[in-house]
Formats: C-alpha cells, structure tokens, sequence
C-alpha cells in the first residue's frame, strides 16, 4: 500500500507536471494513469474480492455477515478531495487574497453543471443496471480489469459480461 501512495505522488506531483503538456494526448495519458492508480486503490481496498463486496451489501439482507470496511475506501476516497476542494476554494478556509492555482491538464477549474433535471431514463437504466450488476456479482468494473491481468481466466468471463452490458 505504501507503494502504491508512493507511485501516485510521484505521478502526480513530479512527473505528470514536468512532463505533460496541455494537449489532447497528455490528457489521455494521465486520464489512463489516474484510472490505473484509481483501479489499484480499488484493488487493494478490497473491492476485487466479491466475497467481500458481498458482506459489504449484505446488509439489509443478513446483518451478521456485513462487512463496514468498505465504508472507509468511500471515507478516504472523498475526505482528501473534500479537504483540498474546500482549501482551494475562495472563502473562509482559504482567504480571500490567496489565489487558486490552475490544474495541471486544464486551463481552469471546471465543475459539472448537470442538475436533477439533466436525469433521463438511460441515466437511470444504466445506473441500476451498474449497481444491480455490481452488487449480484460483487465486482467493482475498476479493479476488476487489474484482476483481470493477475487471473486472466477469471477476467475474460467477468469482463465479457461488461462488455456485452455496455452494449445494451
């Protein structure tokens, strides 16, 4: 674990910022190693495991067999985005002389703009299909395509299944 805290800094940090550009394939690059650093976070949180996954959601079902670690890949997933997000925002926590700096990929910070009303039917139908998937299979997609590298006869069952979801 303390490897994989290790890699994403220096990624971050250190190489991301020297060596990537604005462009199109820069973006590309580091959207690939945010998603590897994402699925290894994953992986290693337990979320590959669906014995685990499945005490996670046993809740409602079986109380005795539930599993609230998972809880805390959520807790330090969004709790260290939330402190830097709100460090960086104009206001209280950062003064108002402090200015923002611009990521790193981007010329300034852009966040979404879709509300409840943006809500369709396919939003929806996707967003069950995903968690009722997820949740009968135990699988998170992420870490699932890193364990599919390691157990590749595992992988191209679980990730053929994906695959034919995504076409629906």
């Amino acid at each position: 674990m303390s490897s994989a805290v290790l890699l994403a800094t220096i990624t971050n940090f250190f190489i991301v910022p020297k060596y990537l550009s604005r462009s199109k394939e820069s973006t590309t690059i580091f959207s690939f190693l945010a998603g590897l650093e994402f699925g290894l976070g994953l992986l290693i949180s337990g979320m590959a495991d669906s014995a685990k996954v499945l005490r996670f959601f046993a809740l409602p079902t079986d109380p005795s067999r539930f599993d609230p670690s998972l809880a805390l890949v959520i807790l330090f997933g969004i709790g260290p985005s939330l402190v830097a997000y709100l460090s960086m925002s104009p206001g209280q926590s950062a003064g108002k002389d402090k200015t923002i700096p611009k990521p790193t990929l981007a010329e300034k910070w852009r966040l979404p703009t879709a509300t409840v009303g943006d809500i369709d039917w396919r939003f929806l139908a996707g967003a069950v299909a995903f968690g009722v998937a997820w949740g009968l299979r135990g699988v998170c997609p992420g870490p699932a395509l890193l364990r599919a590298v390691i157990q590749p006869t595992w992988g191209l069952a679980t990730m053929s299944g994906y695959l034919v979801g995504n076409l629906g």
